[in-house]
Order: C-alpha cells, then structure tokens, then sequence
C-alpha cells in the first residue's frame, strides 16, 4: 500500500514541476520592442505587415497603432532587430526608429 504522506509528496513535486515551466515559458518573452515606422497610413497594408511579422518565430504579439505610425512587438530575447528592420522595409515601409524594451524597464515605469 502507498503511503499517503510518499503520494501527496510526489503530487507536490509534479505541481512545483509544472509551474516551474509554465513560469519559464512566459519569461522567454520578455522583450518589448517599439518601431517607429514610416508609411503606415492604410489598414489594409498594416495588417499585411502585422502578419509578416507574427510568421516570424520568436514574436509573440505584434499591435499596430496607425495614428503614431507604431509597431509594438512583444518577443523572445533572441529576436535580432535587424531581422525586424528587413521585415518592414520588405513590406515596402521605412523604419524610422527601433527602441528596445526589456521586461524589467517595463515594470519600472
């Protein structure tokens, strides 16, 4: 017969085990990254730059503001910039600016 005690043990083990991953999978995006983006005047052509960028792996999210001309993309930390800044020059835009935000700057302010 198993002892309750040996059982409730390995339960706790399995559920710190799961969390411990579930923490470590939402932490491998933690970077923000804001593009400043020249010629974003139509939604159409937004969205067609929207989903080039979330085919790309490593991007989590991708929001468009059109009235700032602002591309926000949530990433994993080894995203490389200059791939971001091929992607919207292929898309027939021009990056004006590129700023980086880590996680931990995101909770400062």
């Amino acid at each position: 017969m198993v002892r309750p005690v040996a059982h409730f043990s390995f339960l706790l083990f399995i559920f710190l085990c799961f969390f411990f991953m579930l923490f470590q999978a939402e932490n491998v995006f933690a970077k923000k990254i804001i593009l400043q983006v020249d010629g974003l005047s139509c939604p159409l052509c937004s969205f067609g730059l929207e989903s080039k960028l979330k085919r790309k792996e490593g991007i989590k999210n991708v929001k468009i503001i059109l009235s700032e001309g602002k591309v926000i993309v949530e990433a994993s930390n080894d995203i490389d910039s200059n791939d971001l800044k091929k992607i919207v020059e292929d898309s027939g835009f021009s990056l004006r600016k590129l700023i980086e935000v880590e996680e931990n700057e995101k909770d400062e302010k």
